[in-house]
């Protein structure tokens, strides 16, 4: 302690910056995207022998992650528009992959796998293919399911068969948007009633998802045409309705028609409808024109060395659509440039998914920041 209290005032100052770039030129460790990872690709395959079924499966499960991949990335006009690469082009996008469920025979090859991609080199691929795509996957949702049975408002209850195709639906959690449900437990009913729910309180449903690790809430207000003892009759109506902010936002009605359909049946595809819709929703909003480039200067703020390295590492996630300079670094707060593809709305959504704020712009004339010189004035502020 006493050998830094007598440092020289340069000495300090020099062991400080050397401080300050030890942790700004250390790159941070970049988590695996699930947005990049695609799983339960089934494959059973027939050849002459095991060896060639294998091999004939392997290009045959790489197909079919990749389709499931673009699905995920594309809308369906850019689907329509994209022409497929090869196995071997597909080959040179695939971090790594793992088998599950193995099995064969003399000339049968049956397996499970999962298969993990290079998020770089799919970016590439697609902005080489020049196609607009989305690379940001939103934080959960969370889907509360009200089905009104005429005068009725069922939400735990037993008999709220449009709860139970929600539970039924498989894989809910993967994709895009993740689809939170809420299990029905002691703490839910008491947290959300059917009234509660219709009345939009949503201080009751924050505090759910917080509970849930959901970012936004979404009631689901199922209504049928009709209903008997087989359950819905007719057409199936879904009401959603945007419950995260202050004011609850009606965002879409779906009307599943009835063509004879099981009762089960029709609720499952309304619960597929739902999903496709929200689905579509996020992509038209996070979708990345490849030929649109943006620039803008921000001031990070931050309260200590180490909550500036968690916000350089979320930055990091968001790479390939996003690459950040390092100008300027002080004690609570440094200044960056940011150049990124798409829009700046599009970009506040990518930093609002890690947890970022991006402040609207401000005019800055001081010297300082004049010193490091740029075309415009505006400066953004970012935070944690």
């Amino acid at each position: 302690m006493r050998e830094i209290a007598s440092m020289k005032p340069y000495t300090y100052i020099c062991a400080l910056a050397a401080f300050f770039v030890l942790f700004v030129a250390t790159p941070c460790a970049r988590a695996e995207d699930p947005l990049f990872t695609v799983s339960n690709i089934r494959v059973d395959v027939t050849a002459e022998n095991s060896a060639k079924a294998r091999d004939q499966a392997m290009v045959e499960a790489r197909s079919q992650a990749f389709d499931k991949l673009v699905d995920r990335l594309l809308s369906d006009d850019e689907k329509s528009r994209f022409q497929k690469p090869d196995d071997m082009v597909i080959s040179t996008m695939i971090r790594d992959f793992e088998i599950k469920e193995e099995r064969l025979s003399g000339v049968r090859y049956m397996a499970t796998l999962t298969f993990r991609f290079e998020d770089e080199k799919v970016r590439n691929f697609m902005s080489g293919s020049g196609v607009k795509y989305t690379d940001v996957a939103k934080k959960p949702i969370m889907i509360i399911p009200i089905y009104q049975r005429g005068r009725q408002t069922l939400l735990w209850e037993d008999d709220n068969i449009w709860f139970d195709a929600w539970k039924a639906a498989k894989n809910m959690d993967r994709g895009i948007v993740p689809i939170l449900i809420p299990i029905g437990d002691i703490e839910d009913m008491r947290s959300v009633s059917g009234d509660t729910a219709l009345s939009a309180n949503t201080d009751a449903m924050a505090a759910m998802a917080a509970r849930y690790g959901a970012s936004d809430v979404i009631l689901a207000l199922g209504m049928p045409e009709g209903y008997g003892n087989e359950g819905v009759e007719g057409d199936f109506r879904v009401f959603l309705y945007n419950i995260s902010g202050e004011t609850p936002q009606h965002a879409k009605t779906i009307i599943v028609n009835n063509d004879n359909m099981a009762s089960a049946d029709l609720l499952a595809e309304a619960v597929q409808t739902v999903r496709t819709y929200i689905q579509k929703d996020w992509k038209s909003q996070t979708t990345i024109d490849p030929t649109l480039m943006n620039n803008m200067r921000a001031v990070v703020h931050y309260r200590n060395i180490g909550e500036w390295v968690r916000i350089q590492s979320k930055l990091d996630d968001i790479a390939g659509s996003l690459d950040y300079n390092v100008l300027n670094v002080g004690m609570d707060k440094a200044v960056i440039d940011m150049s990124f593809q798409g829009t700046e709305a599009r970009l506040r959504l990518a930093l609002k998914q890690r947890d970022l704020v991006l402040s609207k712009p401000r005019l800055d004339f001081t010297d300082s920041m004049q010193r490091l010189g740029g075309d415009t004035p505006l400066i953004y502020d970012l935070s944690l």
